[in-house]
């Protein structure tokens, strides 16, 4: 915010806090779930009453005298903002006003900037920045915490998440404009709403302190690309040019569903799917009697934010039947992907035979899994088969599969009923550089997995035996419920 904008701001919930607060409708459940609902945000445009609310709330814990809630007391909390410009003029100004000044004991300065103040009752506040990057929000536990608009890093969030102090609950809100489009918050956030977590909206409309003229001059001087943030504060697209089709993704978004969660359980060399709510296969067709099947896989590493992904695609239906979407060692997602296959009736398997993907192949061939997609060499003349095994992606592989995929999905000429597929399309742009590439702090795991899938499409079922020869592989089709053995084909 410019220092204008700033002052306007400031004057404004100055003017609001002169009439005693009384909130915005949105706001008023934000305050009245403060126990009940461990984490909440509130994802309001420019002038909605969010940052007041998230204040109000601050001082309310802080101090004990939370309206609607009983709030453990004395306590220790946090408040983060963007740097220490806005700390000074939003949040530690926002502090200086709702707590009496009879009841601080004192305030502890560094470098100009207020860094904690503290209570006569026992109750600390301490004030940290994002621009101090991570690393700093490290240390001791807090009983609440607000951060006041979105980190730009993600490792922020996370450490906030972990400071909780033993023997008590992190209270966590958060207040924002949601001005970075799908990035992180999308995904860790708002996507995984529940019992816990909490998303509630504001929009400028909602603020019954603002003048009808005054609403209407500040809508129209937002810039149109913002709009739909600064008003409602919505999430938009704000960067980079997108690689899939936004009225395709709409329609697909519009007919996704949800699907059966579960795992495969293996009964000797039968294949089960056992149903268990938060598993990572997800199911949206069971196997049938003659499908052909094709799974291609994307993977990543046991830990860190990237998942593997296996994309179950039914080849004569063009449809997208299952996913497994997960943190696993890649021995075992090699593992996985021979249960997987060998429940799709021996579909054929396609692993990114890239990195950690070595290890999954490798994994693949000691069990002997039968149908293994052989690595093509994309020449000026012919596609030819080579020795290797599994889909290696490169400079030549890498943009034919993404073309491939961006134009099914153009054409809408596949089945897709995956939410957590579309959230990924939807932050796939064309980068600086002109690559397609996930948007920064967005993943790409099910797009590339789909995407490998896909070029499974143009190949038989088939893999060679020791002597060379190619050979297609016997179909063996499993009861999807009993895994008892129906048919070989």
């Amino acid at each position: 915010m410019t220092p204008d904008e700033v002052a306007e701001e400031l004057l404004a919930r100055a003017e609001e806090e002169a009439e005693g607060y009384d909130p915005n409708a949105p706001m008023l459940p934000f305050h009245k779930d403060a126990l009940s609902i461990r984490e909440r945000w509130v994802l309001g445009g420019n002038r909605s009453g969010k940052t007041f609310a998230g204040a109000q709330e601050a001082a309310w814990w802080a101090t004990g005298r939370h309206p609607y809630v009983q709030v453990p007391h004395p306590n220790h909390g946090l408040i983060a903002s963007l740097d220490f410009n806005t700390s000074r003029a939003i949040t530690e100004s926002l502090m200086n006003r709702l707590i009496p000044e009879r009841m601080v004991k004192r305030k502890v300065r560094q470098n100009n900037n207020t860094i904690q103040i503290n209570l006569f009752d026992g109750s600390t506040i301490d004030f940290k920045a994002c621009e101090q990057g991570w690393e700093k929000f490290q240390g001791g536990g807090y009983d609440w915490a607000w951060i006041d608009e979105e980190p730009p890093d993600e490792r922020i969030y996370s450490e906030i998440k972990m400071r909780v102090r033993a023997g008590r609950t992190l209270n966590i809100w958060g207040t924002m404009t949601p001005l970075n489009g799908y990035d992180w918050h999308y995904h860790r956030v708002f996507r995984r709403q529940g019992k816990h977590l909490k998303v509630y909206a504001a929009s400028m409309m909602d603020n019954k302190h603002l003048l009808v003229e005054e609403l209407e001059r500040i809508r129209s001087e937002i810039p149109e690309r913002e709009y739909q943030s600064r008003v409602f504060g919505l999430y938009a697209d704000f960067t980079g040019l997108p690689w899939f089709s936004r009225e395709a993704l709409q329609y697909y978004e519009s007919v996704a569903r949800d699907p059966i969660e579960g795992r495969i359980r293996m009964d000797g060399d039968k294949p089960r799917f056992e149903r268990d709510l938060g598993g990572e296969l997800k199911m949206w067709q069971p196997p049938s009697l003659d499908g052909s099947y094709v799974i291609g896989a994307d993977v990543a590493s046991e830990r860190g934010p990237n998942k593997s992904v296996a994309a179950v695609w039914d080849r004569d239906r063009h449809e997208k039947v299952a996913m497994w979407y997960g943190n696993v060692a890649p021995v075992r997602f090699g593992q996985i992907l021979d249960e997987l296959g060998k429940f799709y009736n021996l579909a054929l398997l396609i692993p990114e035979a890239n990195n950690h993907g070595i290890s999954v192949v490798d994994e693949l061939r000691r069990l002997g899994y039968p149908v293994i997609y052989r690595t093509r060499t994309f020449g000026r003349e012919e596609e030819v088969d080579s020795d290797r095994l599994g889909w290696l992606t490169n400079v030549a592989s890498r943009p034919l599969m993404l073309n491939s995929l961006a134009n099914v999905i153009h054409k809408r000429s596949v089945k897709l009923w995956c939410r957590i597929s579309l959230d990924q399309y939807r932050t796939f742009i064309v980068d600086a550089d002109g690559k397609p590439a996930a948007k920064q702090g967005c993943d790409d795991d099910t797009v590339m997995a789909d995407a490998i899938a896909l070029q499974g499409f143009r190949v038989i079922a088939s893999s060679a035996d020791e002597s060379g020869e190619k050979i297609k592989h016997r179909r063996r089709v499993y009861d999807p419920l009993t895994g008892r053995l129906l048919s070989v084909g």
